[in-house]
């Protein structure tokens, strides 16, 4: 009887153990995934932000450029958009 039980509280604690690792392991891969995709996500927007700045820079110096070749702001705004 007393081999019994302790077969039985052996079987239960190496299921314990076993979920507490299944549990861990879960976690972990969890995170890491969560990671990854914030880091992707992270990317796509820093590079969306960059272009937008870049894009606008370039704007603003071609703008700067035609004011100093001596076109109109009107001029200006029609070739590029920019208000002067």
């Amino acid at each position: 009887m007393q081999n019994e039980l302790d077969i039985s509280l052996e079987k239960r604690y190496v299921r314990e153990e076993a979920l507490k690792e299944g549990l861990e392991k879960g976690r972990a891969e969890g995170e890491a995934k969560r990671r990854k995709v914030g880091r992707a996500e992270g990317l796509a927007q820093g590079k969306t932000e960059g272009l937008a700045e870049g894009r606008n820079n370039a704007l603003m110096e071609t703008a700067r450029n035609l004011q100093a070749m001596g076109l109109s702001p009107e001029q200006i705004k029609q070739a590029t958009g920019v208000t002067l």
